[in-house]
């Protein structure tokens, strides 16, 4: 990290200095393709251009308009407790103050903008008490208006087939009317999520699924596997990954490609299985009737987690994976290993020339040159 002034906190927030200075996709290629040998990774430590210290955990979105880069807190207290706290903050870059946004933001985690700019699209987890769900809140609103955010909270969806929703953690609206969102479960394994419906929705016809729904690898009656999902014209439709523990997410710039993480060997509370894969895979993804098809895995990560993920214009895949970042060709080569010690998630700023991370304790920019690879 890079020396910034201890963090303040206060009912509005806290505030913190900076340490520094403020197309066309490629081809894919088929499988039986006979690929040229790859060339090795432009390696590096990365060093930010701007730091603050904050709770950084999730999120990140940059909204030029405001200037703001939003994320998500860390939980305000570990597993296994039932109602962990997490707020919705953001980042003024042109004051480096770190403000509160939403106090109380219902574990939330991945975030993302709407497609028309105007509100962000979150994640919320959930706790024992309270639903998972994918929200929108306005954007327009707190400091903007004087009405707090919550008021404008909409439930986009917080079930599939009448059964709960686990623990969404990735949320990307692909085009205007289509969002796509993965569904993990890692908050029935962290304990802040209960294992089954409750009661009443039991008792209701809509709470059972039909088998085909569950496989048979003991997960408490009414709970839906793990899974990703897609939204379109109010209507929630699970997509064929069969992917184990569906995580990162990210859309190719013109939305006909899919990039969706698998980690299973990571179970959300510590522990970490080497023998099970840790894997980005890519799909072609119809926008319109929201189905994938032709899943390829394309990355094969012998350490860290790939969680956060973006794509650039030219179809190069950013992945945040808590070692570091990483960036791959549209086809899975590896380019850049740039070491980011506990890179969470990541926004991509192509246009300002900058990637931002959170990292549990700050959040990093970086310069995208000092990120690039020579030919890339």
């Amino acid at each position: 990290m890079c020396g910034n002034s201890p963090l303040t906190w206060s009912m509005t927030g806290f505030v913190s200095s900076a340490s520094g200075t403020g197309g066309t996709l490629p081809s894919w290629p088929a499988r039986s393709c006979r690929r040229r040998p790859a060339r090795p990774p432009t390696t590096m430590r990365a060093t930010p251009q701007r730091s603050v210290r904050a709770p950084a955990h999730e999120g990140p979105v940059y909204i030029p308009d405001q200037g703001r880069l939003y994320f998500a807190t860390t939980p305000d207290a570990d597993p296994p407790a039932r109602s962990p706290n997490v707020s919705i903050c953001f980042w003024e870059l042109n004051s480096d103050a770190v403000r509160v946004w939403v106090a109380d933001a219902r574990m939330a985690n991945g975030m993302a903008p709407s497609a028309d700019g105007k509100a962000l699209l979150v994640c919320e987890q959930g706790d024992w008490e309270r639903p998972a769900a994918i929200t929108r809140y306005a954007l327009a609103g707190g400091d903007d208006d004087g009405s707090p955010p919550e008021a404008s909270r909409e439930v986009l969806v917080d079930a599939y087939k009448g059964a709960p929703l686990n623990s969404p953690n990735k949320v990307l609206e692909v085009r205007p009317g289509c969002i796509v969102f993965t569904d993990p479960d890692y908050g029935r394994r962290q304990g802040f999520r209960p294992n089954t419906l409750p009661p009443s929705r039991i008792r209701d016809s809509d709470a059972f699924l039909s088998p085909d729904e569950f496989s048979a690898d003991g997960r408490p009656a009414g709970t839906l596997p793990p899974a990703a999902y897609v939204l379109i014209g109010g209507v929630v439709t699970r997509l064929d990954t069969g992917l184990a523990q569906p995580h990162g997410l990210a859309a190719s710039p013109d939305g006909t490609r899919l990039y969706i993480s698998e980690t299973p060997a990571d179970d959300g509370v510590g522990g970490f299985d080497g023998s099970h894969c840790q894997c980005v895979h890519a799909y072609d993804f119809d926008p319109v009737a929201g189905t994938v098809s032709g899943g390829v895995k394309i990355v094969d990560l012998p350490e860290g987690v790939p969680d956060g993920m973006a794509c650039d214009a030219a179809g190069r895949l950013y992945c945040a994976t808590g070692e570091g970042l990483r960036v791959f060709s549209p086809q899975g080569e590896s380019l850049v290993e740039a070491t980011v010690e506990n890179a969470v998630n990541l926004w991509l700023d192509e246009d300002r020339g900058r990637l931002f991370t959170t990292t549990d304790e700050a959040v990093e920019m970086y310069s995208l040159d000092q990120l690039s690879s020579k030919g890339a």
